[in-house]
This record gives C-alpha cells, structure tokens and sequence, in this order.
C-alpha cells in the first residue's frame, strides 16, 4: 500500500528541451513502495526527470491527509537521487510551513497564497541538495539541517527514536510511534503531519554534492 494516486511521466533527460527526442521519453508508472527503493530504482533504470500529475494538497484538506504524506515522501526520496521533479502544491493561503519542504526540488507551480509567486522565487533560489538531510553511523543517526539558513545538527541515537525514524520515513499512522518520540520530531520540525498521518523530512544523503562539512 502506498497511499499514493500519481501517475508519474518518466524522462531520460532533465532538461525539457529534450522532451520532443525520440527516446527521451520513458513512459508512465505509479509510485512503488517503498519510495526509497522505488526512486533508487528509477534512478538506476537511467530516469533523470519525472512529471507528477496531480496537484500534492497542503492545503489542510482532511480528503487528502494520507495522499499528502505520500505524496512528499516520494518528492523527498526523488530530491535525495537528484532526480528533476516537475510538481504542483497547494498551500494553506495563510500559512508559512512551506519553508519546512524548501529542501525538497522547488515546485513549477505554487497555488493558494497570494504570494505564492514570491513563495516559489524564494523556494527556487535557495534550494541546494542536501539542505536537510540524515546520514547513518554506528548505533545513531544524524540530521544536518539549514532550512532555516543556519547549520542545525541533532544525533539520534535511543533505540526508540531509532526505530520511530525507520516507522516515520514511509507515511505511517501517528499512533505507530510513541507520541512523546513524535512530539519531539515536531518540535524540531523533522515530521509533517497531516490528519493521522505523519512521515519523516529529512532525505538520507546519497552522496555529497561537496565537502560535507560545507552542507
């Protein structure tokens, strides 16, 4: 079960110039779960672009709770292969949480704010892989975050923020993981919950686009 309704257009090329090339043009299929193992694949199976055909829904739509988590599960994994992604989202008119996703590929369109195109000139001009992250080491996990602009690092390594992190990385039910172990991943803004839902921001670093120690 992947909660998730997308068809998704796959692309050879990331370049959209290209998207009229014989050959370039790789097909459809749905998302697969899990969508770590899923965007791995796409990635070694040569696609460097996908297109997203339904409109990813933050808007706090009670319709779209389960479908939201998915969704921005499989952006996050797509954006840790540095796969181009064409997408929408809709946003809460009044809200600001849009700057907890800007580590995820900017969006080619933003609807709901009146300043939505403001949104996406800022979303787009600081975008870098490797914004918010987390990488793997003996017995703990760590996350290097700088969505805000500053480096911000925490270590997990308790057994049972362990295990709630592996829970949390496909969407799951909220009363999966222990509430309090929740709680402090919202404090730190590493979850978005949606409804009942909650799934885990950070994408797991592939590889470092440069020194590690500049991301």
């Amino acid at each position: 079960m992947t909660g998730n309704d997308q068809t998704l257009t796959l692309w050879r090329h990331p370049d959209p110039a290209t998207a009229a090339i014989p050959g370039v043009q790789m097909g459809t299929t749905t998302p697969g779960h899990p969508t770590s193992r899923f965007a791995h694949d796409l990635y070694n199976q040569g696609v460097r672009r996908v297109t997203l055909d339904q409109v990813v829904d933050a808007s706090g739509n009670a319709s779209r709770a389960a479908a939201l988590v998915a969704d921005l599960a499989l952006v996050r994994d797509l954006t840790a292969r540095g796969i181009i992604i064409e997408w929408r989202i809709r946003l809460n008119p009044t809200a600001s949480e849009w700057r907890l996703l800007n580590h995820l590929f900017p969006p080619t369109a933003i609807l709901g704010p009146e300043d939505a195109p403001e949104i996406s000139r800022k979303w787009t001009d600081s975008f870098y892989l490797c914004k918010c992250v987390h990488r793997h080491g003996p017995g703990f996990v760590q996350v290097r975050d700088r969505r805000t602009g500053e480096l911000h690092r925490l270590t997990l390594d308790e057994p049972e923020y362990l295990a709630a992190m592996e829970q949390l990385l496909d969407r799951v039910d909220e009363t999966a993981v222990p509430e309090t172990v929740l709680e402090d991943f919202s404090a730190e803004n590493l979850v978005w919950r949606s409804g009942r839902f909650a799934v885990w921001l950070p994408y797991h670093v592939q590889r470092w686009p440069w020194p590690s120690m500049l991301v």
